[in-house]
């Protein structure tokens, strides 16, 4: 794992850890899902758009997920992993913008798991070409929820250029092969 922890915040994290597996949540509620111009999925489409985290048992979870990212983040729930926030990516509004970076936030069950997935993903990077463009790593960072902290799991796929279209092209062969790796270890499991 690379970098320094980073704080982010999750209201409701260990609800959705205790929801995750439920097959019905109980939650009828259908909550809007746009797709905004730049690609952005969550309540209003907008780059900073308000989202709701969906769990498996819901049925607007895969529709929920950015298409960029869906195989990858249905893969790693395969795995046993709970997933809380997922971006496939998306190019800035403009020249000298700046632009998000495909990743997928893993929030572990606790430390063993924490363990597993981490010694699972980090064997498949291990294993990759990296390239010069796209570095592709697995963070440990920091979830809050008011005075709760939890340790998350962050696969991000970080660019180490300005250049959108240079890290795009580059972004999608790291990403089947990262994906590729991981389902040979779920064939593995199974």
């Amino acid at each position: 794992m690379q970098g320094e922890v980073m704080v982010n915040e999750l209201k409701g994290m260990r609800a959705l850890l205790q929801r995750w597996d439920e097959e019905d949540v109980g939650d009828d509620r259908i909550y809007p899902v746009f797709r905004g111009r730049r690609g952005h999925v969550n309540i209003d489409g907008s780059p900073d758009g308000p989202s709701v985290t969906f769990t498996p048992g819901q049925p607007q979870f895969e529709e929920a997920l950015e298409p960029g990212v869906r195989d990858l983040v249905l893969t790693l729930v395969a795995l046993g992993g709970v997933t809380y926030s997922s971006c496939e990516g998306h190019p800035g509004d403009g020249p000298g913008t700046t632009f998000s970076g495909r990743h997928v936030g893993l929030l572990p069950r606790g430390p063993e798991q924490e363990r597993q997935l981490s010694e699972l993903i980090s064997s498949v990077l291990s294993g990759l070409d990296h390239s010069p463009t796209v570095v592709v790593e697995l963070r440990k960072e920091q979830l809050r929820d008011a005075e709760d902290i939890l340790y998350s799991l962050d696969l991000c796929f970080r660019p180490t250029t300005d250049d959108w279209a240079r890290y795009s092209r580059a972004l999608e062969p790291a990403y089947e092969a990262v994906l590729d790796g991981l389902r040979q270890q779920l064939g593995l499991l199974r």
